[in-house]
């Protein structure tokens, strides 16, 4: 007959374990990434309108979560060293540990990356004279 499947969980590889430099993503992210928020709120508060900088910054705050079931394959699990967080166990899929330091990644990642963008974009406007 056909042979029987164990249902063994798979093995977890030494890097999840042990990871390398948890104190990065414990503190040196979450700092950075607060300084990331805290200049884009005083930057709203100093022109006293919702800024490009403060929507994009909420915006990738916000979706920083999708990363759970977008990348699922590679993001099933989180190490448990890392500093966690509870806010999606609304989630009807997500890892098993959420990191803390992801919304903050997500604020620095795509918030200056886009912020570098856009100002190259401002000085090829500037430079050449493009539309």
């Amino acid at each position: 007959g056909p042979m029987p499947v164990a249902l063994t969980a798979p093995p977890t590889p030494p890097a999840l374990l042990h990871p390398r430099g948890v104190w990065f993503f414990n503190w040196v992210i979450p700092i950075l990434g607060g300084l990331v928020v805290l200049l884009a709120v005083i930057d709203t508060v100093r022109r006293r309108r919702l800024t490009w900088g403060f929507l994009f910054l909420t915006n990738s705050m916000l979706v920083y979560w999708m990363e759970t079931v977008g990348d699922w394959g590679q993001q099933l699990i989180y190490s448990p060293t890392f500093a966690q967080h509870h806010l999606l166990d609304w989630l009807p899929l997500k890892t098993p540990n959420d990191p803390l330091f992801m919304p903050f990644a997500y604020a620095c990642y795509w918030t200056v990356h886009a912020w570098i963008v856009l100002k190259i974009g401002q000085f090829l406007v500037n430079r050449y004279g493009w539309s």
